[in-house]
């Protein structure tokens, strides 16, 4: 549905159910039933001295590939899984290969933390990523005995059961995961980027397997791929997800979405408020505000600490991630926020009265706070923890039809 606003050939676009159901148009590289790229790995580890990733040495055995990274929850998550299937399958003609662009000495320092038993693949110029069209990880690839590309999937989908239809010769029909990463220039022909375009909502199902969204503040415009529910409804309401209890909301992380937006007015509040009328419907819940008491987390400057090195002249801003923060164009308030997301999963707020951008290197593991702590100590920062009551956002199904 358009609606025309104003002067001629500038829409208010509002997305229907219709729209929301339409495919993105999107394709993955590798299909089901074709012969696998070959594994261009520069050398294994955990692997018997006589193993070999040749697919011609592989023939009559069932190959499961695990595309991983040391930044990637999900991954590590997945790593208890596969190896109760390694342990299932010792004896029998399964073999079990992960895979990681990262060098040796980081994989090896996470394994420590999180071991994985099958065998570990290097893939330092990313040619095996490139030629499986890996954007996203995780993500399972398994070969049958006959060669061919059984299933592309997450390593959570494959279960001792399907491994054994394998052996046995039979098919196999697992969840789909899509190698395909986020792309934020969909909406172009859409006319997102028009000059004509006053406002526009537009929501459609993704077939991205990873999820990204820009939203610059004060820009009233939004675009998102990738996303799931759960996301789409952060961005809308402004919280962060450990605010949000969804427990009795169970669509909270099902299926992708790509998501534009544009405020008539250009205030952010308007495109929120835009996107809350389009989502409550469309997936059917209901939302109410609670205060619960929790903790806050204050990042502030230790006392007699100096302030930290200024913004350097280095071209590129850097990164503030999971494996810590290197950067020259880095805020105070930017720290703050990741600390909250990637670490505490708690509200951190920005005490250190430091406003302006710096030059700042910490390594730490977001898994030990005590790591995180030594870190922010180099550079003459602290995090404080206080009892505080805070607002969560608590999700409800309604009794609305929702699309499938």
């Amino acid at each position: 549905m358009s609606i025309i606003v104003g002067r001629a050939a500038a829409t208010f676009t509002v997305a229907t159910i219709a729209a929301l159901l339409a495919p993105a148009g999107q394709e993955d590289p590798l299909r089901i039933g074709q012969a696998p790229p070959p594994l261009r790995l520069k050398h294994l580890e955990q692997a018997p001295p006589s193993a070999s990733t040749e697919w011609s040495d592989l023939a009559g055995d069932v190959v499961v590939i695990e595309f991983w990274a040391t930044w990637c929850p999900p991954c590590l998550r997945a790593f208890e899984h596969l190896n109760d299937l390694v342990h299932e399958f010792a004896d029998e003609p399964v073999v079990f290969i992960s895979v990681t662009p990262e060098a040796p000495a980081d994989a090896r320092e996470q394994l420590k933390q999180t071991p994985l038993d099958t065998w570990i693949g290097y893939d330092l110029d990313r040619r095996t990523f490139e030629s499986f069209g890996v954007a996203v990880v995780p993500t399972t690839v398994v070969v049958g005995p006959d060669g061919k590309i059984a299933a592309i999937t997450r390593p959570d989908a494959v279960t001792a059961q399907a491994l054994r239809a394998l052996i046995d010769g039979e098919k196999i029909d697992l969840p789909r995961q899509s190698t395909l990463g986020a792309d934020l220039s969909w909406a172009s022909e859409f006319g997102f980027e028009s000059i004509d375009t006053i406002g526009q909502i537009l929501l459609q199902r993704s077939h991205a397997g990873s999820g990204t969204t820009s939203f610059v503040p004060g820009s009233g415009r939004i675009v998102s791929d990738g996303s799931v529910i759960g996301n789409l409804i952060q961005i809308a309401y402004d919280v962060p997800n450990y605010r949000v209890d969804w427990q009795d909301y169970p669509r909270y992380n099902e299926g992708t979405y790509r998501l534009a937006v544009i405020a008539p007015d250009g205030r952010d509040a308007t495109a929120r408020r835009m996107l809350q009328t389009m989502l409550e419907p469309t997936f059917g819940y209901r939302v109410r505000r609670e205060l619960r008491e929790d903790r806050s987390i204050r990042l502030r400057r230790i006392p007699g600490a100096g302030e930290p090195p200024p913004q350097s002249n280095r071209k590129d801003s850097g990164r503030i991630g999971r494996r810590g923060i290197d950067s020259n164009q880095v805020r105070m308030e930017w720290i703050a926020r990741a600390l909250g997301t990637i670490v505490f999963r708690a509200d951190v707020i920005d005490e250190t009265g430091l406003e302006g951008s710096y030059d700042i290197q910490v390594e730490w593991n977001p898994r030990d706070v005590d790591s995180v702590r030594a870190g922010l100590r180099e550079v003459g920062l602290e995090v404080v923890e206080l009892p505080q009551d805070v607002e969560f956002l608590v999700l409800e199904a309604s009794d609305a039809q929702v699309p499938r």
